[in-house]
């Protein structure tokens, strides 16, 4: 059996949910998808694009976004 770690957070397999594989075998995890989705929401919400590679693993959290 294949394991996979996500390229976004390098967590293997066994220390998350769920891991959604590409056809070309790259992988993400459900914890960064839903990150993506936090930050893809605040974007819609506040017309503003609030993307930071050093915040995007808590982009609720690091005060930069409050979905509301």
């Amino acid at each position: 059996m294949t394991s996979y770690v996500c390229m976004f957070c390098s967590k293997g397999q066994g220390e998350v949910s769920k891991m959604i594989v590409g056809q070309n075998m790259s992988a993400i995890c459900n914890e960064c998808v839903g990150t993506c989705a936090e930050i893809i929401l605040c974007e819609v919400l506040h017309g503003t694009e609030i993307f930071k590679l050093a915040e995007m693993y808590d982009p609720i959290n690091s005060g930069i976004c409050t979905i509301r």
